[in-house]
């Protein structure tokens, strides 16, 4: 079995992280419109990942990652 490289997917996470953090301290709008379209982007191509792997993204509240962590 071939084991699954998760590094374009890591790439992505990282830079939805990056453009986040540049969208939240961007002060002009034009800026502030440009960071968001960025992440957008980003969000889609993270989707597009996902399914490329053909894996489903693991989403858990904090309460459920916290009773999972406690069992």
């Amino acid at each position: 079995m071939m084991e699954i490289d998760y590094s374009h997917l890591n790439a992505i996470q990282d830079r939805i992280h990056r453009e986040t953090m540049r969208f939240m301290s961007a002060h002009d709008p034009k800026e502030r419109e440009f960071r968001f379209s960025q992440v957008c982007q980003a969000e889609r191509e993270l989707a597009a990942e996902y399914k490329f792997l053909g894996i489903e993204p693991c989403v858990m509240t904090d309460d459920e990652l916290l009773a999972e962590l406690m069992d």
